[in-house]
């Protein structure tokens, strides 16, 4: 509920359930579920032949051992599933065992992503974040928070186009979402980077990195905040993290390069997507299914072996359409904690 009226996930149910709790419940006129069920989006109804023949699919698919039985329940959880992945529902959520052991096949055959409440309540951004001031390594420089009008005019004096200070400057649409983060020596802003969470689930994270060409330190600065600014994006899990490029910031593009940023195919934009976490063989399953859901790329289903590692691994886009290491727009960061 959290998450819905936040706007990272658009809620709804499907019409089967209304229909199951009607069914069920005891007082219609007294039951706060049902009630509240009446009360949420609702998917749009399909065409019942159509909800019929899938539904006979997802029960063939989910209940498919000699010892089920067609029961009211489990023709009603086939409804759901049916109505759900008729109306082009992003993901099912469930504590069904059945259903949840049958994913991989109704992902493949049906269309629908199913998750548990745990996997889902994953794939929400934590609201953590860097609050800490840091003395740079090497410099008499200083990294730390900042608030938006000691951005905003840093940015302004500057002259960095008024697209791009709009856009990362707070304002009503992005304000729960905005970080900012500068360098100063000597109490002057020397750099500055804006760091805007996805508005969603599956939306990217926007990085704004700007630093004083004229500094002798200027590299530094870029790949210190690059850096940080990554660290934050993925701290909830997989993510694909978008920097814009600004007009003679050359040193913060190569420093975004040798962090694994490559140019996106349309924009001026350097784009990658992070995991944010090491990745083994005991949590690969894991891993890929929050990187697909969240950034659209399919890893392997089972972990690759070293041999497949260092020769390069296929991946697929959303569409399915292969994307490799040498084209793809891709860098996974392995993060310990």
């Amino acid at each position: 509920m959290g998450a819905a009226l936040k706007h990272q996930i658009r809620l709804a149910v499907a019409p089967e359930f209304v229909v199951e709790l009607e069914r069920t419940s005891k007082d219609e006129d007294s039951d706060p579920i049902l009630s509240l069920a009446r009360q949420l989006p609702r998917l749009p109804e399909a065409d019942r032949t159509e909800t019929s023949r899938l539904t006979a699919l997802v029960h063939k698919i989910v209940f498919s051992a000699p010892s089920d039985v067609s029961t009211p329940q489990a023709l009603s959880d086939c409804r759901h599933l049916a109505q759900s992945a008729l109306a082009r529902a992003s993901g099912y959520i469930t504590s069904d065992g059945k259903i949840l052991a049958a994913r991989d096949r109704l992902l493949e055959e049906i269309g629908i992503d199913v998750a548990s409440l745990d996997e889902f309540a994953a794939l929400l951004t934590s609201e953590t974040f860097q609050a800490n001031s840091q003395l740079l390594v090497g410099t008499d420089c200083v990294t730390k928070p900042a608030p938006a009008d000691a951005v905003r005019a840093y940015l302004e004096s500057h002259l960095v186009e008024n697209t791009l200070v709009s856009e990362f400057a707070p304002n009503l649409a992005n304000n729960t979402q905005w970080r900012g983060r500068v360098i100063s020596e000597a109490s002057e802003i020397v750099a500055a980077a804006v760091f805007l969470a996805p508005a969603s689930v599956d939306a990217p994270a926007r990085v704004l990195v700007h630093v004083r060409s004229d500094h002798v330190w200027c590299e530094t600065f870029a790949d210190q905040l690059i850096y940080s600014q990554c660290e934050e994006a993925c701290s909830s899990g997989p993510i694909t993290i978008e920097i814009p490029q600004i007009s003679g910031q050359s040193m913060v593009r190569r420093a975004a390069l040798l962090r694994g940023f490559l140019p996106a195919r349309e924009g001026d934009t350097l784009i990658k997507v992070a995991l944010g976490r090491p990745v083994t063989a005991d949590n690969w399953t894991e891993i890929a299914r929050q990187t697909r859901r969240r950034t659209g790329l399919r890893l392997p289903e089972t972990p690759p072996d070293a041999t497949t590692v260092e020769t390069g691994m296929v991946m697929q886009a959303l569409d399915g359409s292969p994307l490799r290491p040498a084209s793809s727009i891709i860098l996974i960061i392995l993060k310990s904690r």
